[in-house]
């Protein structure tokens, strides 16, 4: 089975909010290890505290370059 280290979820989808489903990884005992990170369009505190409550490690504002996504994920 494929286990990620890091899982780039876009907040804003067409299907499901990126919030939902980070509930999904945190729900399933085989991806506790696995960083959420939040791609948003949007970094209030308001919004960065959303994503930390549905169960995000990271929060990033796009665009986000990679060298941004490596540095920000390097740290955990």
């Amino acid at each position: 089975m494929f286990l990620p280290d890091v899982a780039l979820i876009d907040e804003r989808m067409p299907q499901m909010s990126g919030r939902e489903l980070a509930g999904v990884p945190r729900g399933n005992p085989a991806l506790t290890g696995v960083t959420l990170v939040a791609l948003s369009g949007f970094n209030q505190d308001a919004d960065v505290q959303r994503s930390k409550s549905a169960g995000f490690d990271l929060h990033l504002t796009k665009p986000v370059s990679i060298d941004e996504i490596i540095r920000a994920t390097e740290k955990r």
